[in-house]
């Protein structure tokens, strides 16, 4: 199997895992988008789609998810996000799940880039943006630090982790992007951004309540316990 066609294959694996694990009662899977277009343009880049090949990997993705499971969905409101949780609420839907349709949430988009302007010429300034934004060297005017971005996503799921808050829901989908992720990794699980400088297309971490207590893992990694950054 090549790597385009095994996107998203070790965390759905991981999800039909822990779906069967003893006293594991809650799911949420938080993943980002399926493969998309790119353009040399960085103003355009909140509207480009998901390819051909994405939307097919999205819709693939979701008939492989745990059977008879009632799934709600939460995307990013960027466009790429929305389609993907789409896609993969219609695979699951075809393989004979029940869904709830996309709500839009605000802590798996780009909420943090709070000065757009600035954001484009810093991300053209300096040679490696990445590294100075985990530094914490980059104006809070101008974007959010990491830890703020992975503070609000474990908010969110602690949330809907906790005992009835999630009506007749058994797992959520969350669809967001790679610097969502790179900062949920790092400040949730321990996984340096340096290290581990890859999220591939429908990667992502996956949480789970389990004896009263709420964890989060990924694909190679032991569940820690979920703890909200300060």
């Amino acid at each position: 199997m090549d790597k385009k066609t095994s996107y998203g294959l070790p965390v759905v694996q991981l999800l039909n895992s822990l779906h069967i694990e003893k006293n594991v009662s809650r799911l949420i899977a938080v993943i980002r988008h399926s493969s998309r277009h790119y353009s040399e343009t960085p103003s355009a880049e909140p509207f480009m789609g998901l390819t051909e090949e994405g939307k097919i990997s999205a819709y693939r993705w979701g008939k492989l998810l745990p059977a008879k499971m009632r799934i709600s969905f939460f995307s990013s409101f960027i466009g790429r996000c929305i389609e993907t949780a789409y896609l993969v609420d219609k695979g699951y839907i075809t393989a004979g799940g029940t869904t709830f349709h996309n709500i839009i949430e605000t802590s798996l988009s780009p909420y943090y880039v709070r000065d757009a302007g600035r954001f484009l010429e810093t991300c053209t300034d300096l040679d490696d943006f990445f590294t100075s934004w985990f530094a914490g060297k980059i104006p809070p005017e101008i974007i959010d630090h990491p830890r703020d971005v992975a503070k609000q996503m474990a908010m969110f799921c602690m949330e809907r982790l906790a005992p009835g808050a999630t009506g007749q829901s058994d797992m959520d989908i969350c669809v967001t992007h790679d610097w969502n992720l790179f900062a949920a990794k790092e400040y949730l699980l321990g996984m340096n951004h340096e290290i581990h400088d890859t999220v591939d297309y429908l990667d992502g971490v996956i949480l789970f309540a389990k004896n009263g207590k709420c964890y989060i893992t990924s694909p190679g990694n032991d569940p820690r316990e979920l703890v909200v950054p300060g």
